[in-house]
Protein backbone atom coordinates (compact mmCIF):
# COMPACT_ATOMS: atom_id res chain seq x y z
CA UNK A 1 0.00 0.00 0.00
CA UNK A 2 2.62 2.41 0.73
CA UNK A 3 4.99 1.38 -1.97
CA UNK A 4 2.36 2.08 -4.73
CA UNK A 5 1.31 5.54 -2.38
CA UNK A 6 5.19 6.44 -3.41
CA UNK A 7 4.09 5.29 -7.50
CA UNK A 8 1.23 7.88 -7.44
CA UNK A 9 3.78 10.43 -6.67
CA UNK A 10 6.32 9.72 -8.99
CA UNK A 11 8.43 8.08 -7.29
CA UNK A 12 10.94 6.15 -9.50
CA UNK A 13 12.79 3.73 -7.30
CA UNK A 14 9.26 2.02 -6.43
CA UNK A 15 7.56 2.01 -9.86
CA UNK A 16 10.41 -0.36 -10.92
CA UNK A 17 9.84 -2.44 -7.46
CA UNK A 18 5.89 -2.60 -9.60
CA UNK A 19 7.06 -2.61 -12.91
CA UNK A 20 9.31 -5.28 -13.68
CA UNK A 21 10.16 -5.22 -17.35
CA UNK A 22 10.20 -1.33 -18.45
CA UNK A 23 10.11 -0.16 -21.95
CA UNK A 24 13.07 1.23 -23.95
CA UNK A 25 11.96 4.83 -23.93
CA UNK A 26 11.48 4.11 -19.72
CA UNK A 27 12.92 6.84 -17.22
CA UNK A 28 16.05 4.56 -15.88
CA UNK A 29 15.61 3.41 -12.49
CA UNK A 30 17.61 5.30 -9.75
CA UNK A 31 18.85 3.96 -6.44
CA UNK A 32 17.01 3.38 -3.06
CA UNK A 33 17.79 6.49 -1.45
CA UNK A 34 16.38 8.00 -4.56
CA UNK A 35 12.68 7.22 -2.98
CA UNK A 36 10.32 9.82 -2.20
CA UNK A 37 9.85 8.71 1.32
CA UNK A 38 13.46 8.89 2.68
CA UNK A 39 13.64 12.05 1.04
CA UNK A 40 10.46 13.07 3.18
CA UNK A 41 12.55 11.70 6.03
CA UNK A 42 15.79 13.18 5.48
CA UNK A 43 13.90 16.74 4.84
CA UNK A 44 12.42 15.72 8.39
CA UNK A 45 15.99 15.07 10.08
CA UNK A 46 17.03 18.25 8.92
CA UNK A 47 14.18 19.90 10.28
CA UNK A 48 14.52 18.17 13.59
CA UNK A 49 17.87 18.71 14.54
CA UNK A 50 17.48 22.48 13.78
CA UNK A 51 14.31 22.63 15.95
CA UNK A 52 16.14 20.45 18.92
CA UNK A 53 19.31 21.72 19.03
CA UNK A 54 20.47 22.68 22.50
CA UNK A 55 18.28 19.73 23.96
CA UNK A 56 20.03 17.10 25.07
CA UNK A 57 19.57 13.49 27.12
CA UNK A 58 21.74 12.73 30.32
CA UNK A 59 22.51 9.55 31.41
CA UNK A 60 21.02 8.33 34.90
CA UNK A 61 17.58 10.02 34.00
CA UNK A 62 14.89 7.93 35.14
CA UNK A 63 12.05 6.82 33.25
CA UNK A 64 9.90 9.82 33.90
CA UNK A 65 12.53 12.41 33.15
CA UNK A 66 12.80 10.57 29.61
CA UNK A 67 9.56 11.04 29.17
CA UNK A 68 9.63 14.29 30.09
CA UNK A 69 12.36 15.10 27.48
CA UNK A 70 10.97 13.28 25.15
CA UNK A 71 8.14 15.69 24.82
CA UNK A 72 9.97 18.58 24.65
CA UNK A 73 11.77 17.77 21.63
CA UNK A 74 8.48 16.62 20.04
CA UNK A 75 6.75 19.75 20.70
CA UNK A 76 9.94 21.36 19.17
CA UNK A 77 9.50 19.65 16.19
CA UNK A 78 6.23 19.23 15.40
CA UNK A 79 6.39 23.18 15.98
CA UNK A 80 9.15 23.71 13.41
CA UNK A 81 7.22 21.15 10.87
CA UNK A 82 3.68 23.60 11.28
CA UNK A 83 6.26 26.90 10.81
CA UNK A 84 7.97 25.15 7.59
CA UNK A 85 4.43 23.95 6.16
CA UNK A 86 2.37 26.82 7.24
CA UNK A 87 0.12 24.72 8.57
CA UNK A 88 -3.00 26.44 9.85
CA UNK A 89 -3.33 23.85 12.70
CA UNK A 90 -2.56 25.49 16.75
CA UNK A 91 0.82 24.20 18.21
CA UNK A 92 -1.29 22.69 21.16
CA UNK A 93 -3.62 20.34 18.60
CA UNK A 94 -0.60 19.40 16.59
CA UNK A 95 1.51 18.27 20.27
CA UNK A 96 -1.87 16.77 20.92
CA UNK A 97 -2.11 14.26 18.10
CA UNK A 98 2.03 13.53 17.84
CA UNK A 99 1.65 12.59 21.68
CA UNK A 100 -0.91 10.20 20.27
CA UNK A 101 0.68 8.85 17.46
CA UNK A 102 4.23 8.81 19.39
CA UNK A 103 2.66 6.02 21.27
CA UNK A 104 0.98 4.34 18.46
CA UNK A 105 2.87 1.08 16.53
CA UNK A 106 1.90 -0.21 13.36
CA UNK A 107 -0.41 -3.52 13.47
CA UNK A 108 1.37 -4.31 10.14
CA UNK A 109 4.99 -3.66 8.85
CA UNK A 110 5.49 -5.51 5.87
CA UNK A 111 5.30 -8.99 6.19
CA UNK A 112 5.18 -9.04 10.12
CA UNK A 113 1.75 -8.51 11.85
CA UNK A 114 1.43 -6.62 15.07
CA UNK A 115 1.62 -9.82 18.34
CA UNK A 116 4.58 -12.12 16.37
CA UNK A 117 7.56 -13.38 17.96
CA UNK A 118 10.10 -11.67 15.07
CA UNK A 119 14.28 -12.99 15.19
CA UNK A 120 16.34 -10.68 12.94
CA UNK A 121 19.43 -12.45 12.20
CA UNK A 122 22.70 -11.15 10.63
CA UNK A 123 21.71 -7.67 11.03
CA UNK A 124 25.26 -5.41 10.93
CA UNK A 125 24.38 -2.07 12.65
CA UNK A 126 20.83 -3.23 14.02
CA UNK A 127 18.85 -0.82 12.02
CA UNK A 128 16.70 -3.12 10.36
CA UNK A 129 15.92 -4.45 13.71
CA UNK A 130 15.46 -1.00 15.36
CA UNK A 131 12.92 0.26 11.66
CA UNK A 132 11.23 -2.87 13.36
CA UNK A 133 10.83 -1.83 17.18
CA UNK A 134 10.05 1.34 16.55
CA UNK A 135 7.08 0.94 13.89
CA UNK A 136 5.30 -2.38 14.55
CA UNK A 137 3.85 -3.62 17.48
CA UNK A 138 5.84 -6.82 17.82
CA UNK A 139 5.33 -9.79 19.98
CA UNK A 140 8.88 -9.90 20.86
CA UNK A 141 11.46 -8.77 18.66
CA UNK A 142 15.10 -10.66 19.12
CA UNK A 143 18.12 -8.87 17.34
CA UNK A 144 20.94 -10.74 16.96
CA UNK A 145 24.76 -10.28 14.67
CA UNK A 146 26.93 -12.34 13.98
CA UNK A 147 30.12 -10.34 14.67
CA UNK A 148 30.96 -9.54 18.48
CA UNK A 149 30.28 -5.96 20.50
CA UNK A 150 33.48 -4.61 20.59
CA UNK A 151 34.03 -5.22 16.61
CA UNK A 152 30.89 -3.53 15.47
CA UNK A 153 31.57 -0.57 18.01
CA UNK A 154 35.14 -0.08 16.17
CA UNK A 155 32.82 0.03 12.83
CA UNK A 156 29.38 2.02 13.46
CA UNK A 157 30.22 5.14 15.89
CA UNK A 158 26.51 4.90 16.83
CA UNK A 159 26.39 1.64 17.60
CA UNK A 160 25.88 1.41 21.64
CA UNK A 161 23.04 4.22 20.55
CA UNK A 162 21.36 2.00 18.73
CA UNK A 163 21.67 -1.15 20.63
CA UNK A 164 20.42 1.21 23.81
CA UNK A 165 17.13 2.51 21.86
CA UNK A 166 16.62 -1.00 20.94
CA UNK A 167 16.60 -2.21 24.65
CA UNK A 168 14.61 0.74 25.37
CA UNK A 169 12.32 -1.16 23.39
CA UNK A 170 12.05 -3.99 24.83
CA UNK A 171 14.06 -6.00 22.52
CA UNK A 172 16.32 -8.35 23.45
CA UNK A 173 20.22 -7.39 21.67
CA UNK A 174 22.66 -10.54 20.98
CA UNK A 175 26.16 -10.75 19.25
CA UNK A 176 27.96 -13.44 18.04
CA UNK A 177 25.17 -15.64 17.14
CA UNK A 178 25.96 -17.67 13.75
CA UNK A 179 22.99 -18.07 11.59
CA UNK A 180 24.00 -21.39 10.52
CA UNK A 181 23.18 -22.89 13.87
CA UNK A 182 21.11 -20.03 15.35
CA UNK A 183 21.97 -21.60 19.15
CA UNK A 184 19.14 -19.32 21.20
CA UNK A 185 17.18 -22.88 22.58
CA UNK A 186 16.28 -21.50 25.28
CA UNK A 187 14.20 -18.59 23.72
CA UNK A 188 10.38 -19.82 22.70
CA UNK A 189 9.96 -20.28 18.88
CA UNK A 190 9.54 -17.70 16.37
CA UNK A 191 6.63 -16.53 13.99
CA UNK A 192 8.88 -15.28 11.47
CA UNK A 193 12.65 -15.42 11.24
CA UNK A 194 14.73 -12.87 9.37
CA UNK A 195 18.36 -12.93 7.19
CA UNK A 196 18.82 -9.57 4.38
CA UNK A 197 21.52 -9.85 1.74
CA UNK A 198 22.97 -12.88 3.28
CA UNK A 199 26.28 -13.54 2.13
CA UNK A 200 29.99 -15.10 3.80
CA UNK A 201 32.64 -12.35 3.76
CA UNK A 202 35.65 -12.39 1.48
CA UNK A 203 38.75 -13.31 3.51
CA UNK A 204 42.84 -12.82 2.68
CA UNK A 205 44.37 -15.98 2.54
CA UNK A 206 41.65 -17.68 4.55
CA UNK A 207 42.59 -15.36 7.75
CA UNK A 208 39.52 -14.16 9.27
CA UNK A 209 41.63 -10.83 10.37
CA UNK A 210 42.38 -10.09 7.03
CA UNK A 211 39.76 -8.96 4.75
CA UNK A 212 38.85 -7.58 1.12
CA UNK A 213 36.03 -5.50 2.08
CA UNK A 214 33.97 -7.73 -0.38
CA UNK A 215 30.87 -9.79 -0.30
CA UNK A 216 31.00 -13.35 -1.96
CA UNK A 217 31.06 -13.40 -5.83
CA UNK A 218 30.87 -16.24 -7.90
CA UNK A 219 34.59 -17.73 -6.27
CA UNK A 220 32.45 -18.19 -3.02
CA UNK A 221 29.20 -19.86 -4.70
CA UNK A 222 29.49 -23.14 -2.77
CA UNK A 223 30.41 -21.54 0.53
CA UNK A 224 27.40 -19.36 0.40
CA UNK A 225 24.58 -21.69 -0.78
CA UNK A 226 26.10 -23.93 2.03
CA UNK A 227 25.86 -21.40 4.31
CA UNK A 228 22.63 -20.84 3.56
CA UNK A 229 21.79 -24.49 4.10
CA UNK A 230 22.57 -24.56 7.28
CA UNK A 231 20.60 -21.48 8.03
CA UNK A 232 17.33 -23.08 7.28
CA UNK A 233 18.13 -26.47 9.13
CA UNK A 234 18.68 -24.44 12.15
CA UNK A 235 15.86 -21.84 11.21
CA UNK A 236 12.89 -25.06 10.85
CA UNK A 237 13.61 -25.86 14.16
CA UNK A 238 13.27 -22.48 15.80
CA UNK A 239 10.06 -21.72 13.90
CA UNK A 240 6.10 -22.41 15.85
CA UNK A 241 4.06 -24.03 13.59
CA UNK A 242 2.94 -21.54 10.61
CA UNK A 243 6.07 -19.71 10.94
CA UNK A 244 8.20 -18.17 8.37
CA UNK A 245 11.77 -17.68 7.20
CA UNK A 246 11.96 -14.52 5.19
CA UNK A 247 15.44 -13.93 2.97
CA UNK A 248 16.45 -10.77 0.95
CA UNK A 249 18.96 -10.51 -1.63
CA UNK A 250 20.01 -9.43 -5.30
CA UNK A 251 18.69 -11.01 -8.53
CA UNK A 252 21.49 -10.31 -10.31
CA UNK A 253 24.12 -12.89 -11.56
CA UNK A 254 26.43 -14.34 -9.54
CA UNK A 255 23.84 -13.93 -6.90
CA UNK A 256 20.73 -15.50 -8.81
CA UNK A 257 23.04 -18.59 -9.37
CA UNK A 258 22.13 -19.44 -5.59
CA UNK A 259 18.39 -20.99 -6.54
CA UNK A 260 17.56 -19.98 -2.88
CA UNK A 261 14.39 -21.72 -3.38
CA UNK A 262 16.36 -25.00 -4.01
CA UNK A 263 18.05 -24.67 -0.93
CA UNK A 264 15.10 -23.91 1.32
CA UNK A 265 12.95 -26.85 -0.35
CA UNK A 266 15.76 -29.46 0.52
CA UNK A 267 15.37 -27.93 4.02
CA UNK A 268 11.99 -29.18 4.38
CA UNK A 269 10.45 -25.16 3.28
CA UNK A 270 8.31 -24.50 0.35
CA UNK A 271 8.74 -21.19 -1.60
CA UNK A 272 5.32 -18.64 -0.87
CA UNK A 273 5.94 -15.86 -2.28
CA UNK A 274 8.66 -14.00 -3.65
CA UNK A 275 8.15 -9.35 -3.91
CA UNK A 276 10.34 -6.88 -4.14
CA UNK A 277 12.07 -5.59 -1.42
CA UNK A 278 10.74 -1.96 -0.54
CA UNK A 279 13.48 -0.84 1.72
CA UNK A 280 11.61 2.28 2.52
CA UNK A 281 9.11 0.74 4.74
CA UNK A 282 11.71 0.37 7.45
CA UNK A 283 13.20 3.87 8.15
CA UNK A 284 16.43 3.73 9.00
CA UNK A 285 17.88 0.53 7.47
CA UNK A 286 20.68 0.27 5.75
CA UNK A 287 21.87 -2.78 4.06
CA UNK A 288 25.74 -3.64 5.10
CA UNK A 289 28.54 -5.14 3.93
CA UNK A 290 30.20 -8.63 6.06
CA UNK A 291 32.26 -7.92 8.27
CA UNK A 292 36.12 -8.46 8.28
CA UNK A 293 38.11 -6.75 11.19
CA UNK A 294 39.84 -3.93 10.42
CA UNK A 295 38.70 -3.11 7.09
CA UNK A 296 35.88 -1.48 6.74
CA UNK A 297 35.65 2.17 5.70
CA UNK A 298 33.12 4.47 6.13
CA UNK A 299 32.83 4.77 2.60
CA UNK A 300 32.41 1.03 2.04
CA UNK A 301 30.13 0.17 4.61
CA UNK A 302 26.96 0.00 2.69
CA UNK A 303 25.83 -2.32 0.46
CA UNK A 304 26.32 -0.29 -2.72
CA UNK A 305 23.63 -1.61 -5.43
CA UNK A 306 23.23 -1.25 -8.73
CA UNK A 307 19.72 0.14 -10.25
CA UNK A 308 17.97 -2.81 -9.45
CA UNK A 309 15.33 -4.34 -7.23
CA UNK A 310 16.26 -6.73 -4.68
CA UNK A 311 13.88 -9.46 -3.76
CA UNK A 312 12.35 -10.82 -0.80
CA UNK A 313 11.11 -14.06 -0.67
CA UNK A 314 9.08 -16.31 1.97
CA UNK A 315 9.53 -19.81 2.70
CA UNK A 316 6.75 -20.99 5.05
CA UNK A 317 7.39 -23.76 8.00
Amino acid sequence: RDTLACVLRGCVPCSYKVVREAGPDAVPNQRPESCLRELDRRRQAQTAALATRGLKRSKGWKKEEKRQFRKRRRVALKQALLAADASDESDEEAVEKEETSHERREDQLGCFRKGERILTVGDGDLSFSLAIAQHLDHGGLVATTYEPLDRLRDVYPNFDDTVRQLREEGVDVRHDIDAATLNLRELPPFDHIVWNFPCVAVTEDGEPDKGTNQDGQLSELESNKQLLSAFFAAGKGRLREGGAVHVSHKTKAPFSYWNIPEIATESGFTLAATMAFDRALFPGYVNRKALVAGTVTPESRSIRDSAWTPMLTTFPH
